[in-house]
């Protein structure tokens, strides 16, 4: 995957669903259900797979929107981060 661009740093991450609506940065009050993802951050996008299977779950490219938010006053946690782009 040379060609893809250079690779900075992956391991496991624990995400939840509901990336795609719009506002991304809405709080929803919900039980939400954690999945362990496999997270690849590149040059230019962002990919998680499952760790059981390898099946790419989702690519986020880095776009002029792209943006990586942390802390409590973001995300209601100092350990988790938000990330989202223009499709995201």
């Amino acid at each position: 995957m040379r060609e893809l661009g250079r690779k900075y740093r992956e391991g496991i991450v624990k995400k939840h669903s509901g990336g795609y609506r719009q506002g991304c940065c809405a709080n929803i009050g919900a039980r939400i259900k954690w999945l362990k993802r496999w997270l690849i951050t590149k040059d230019s996008w962002i990919a998680y797979l499952n760790p059981k299977t390898g099946h790419v779950r989702a690519v986020m490219l880095v776009d002029k929107f792209f943006h990586v938010r942390t802390g409590r006053l973001h995300t209601g946690s100092v350990k988790k981060i938000h990330i989202c782009n223009l499709s995201r």
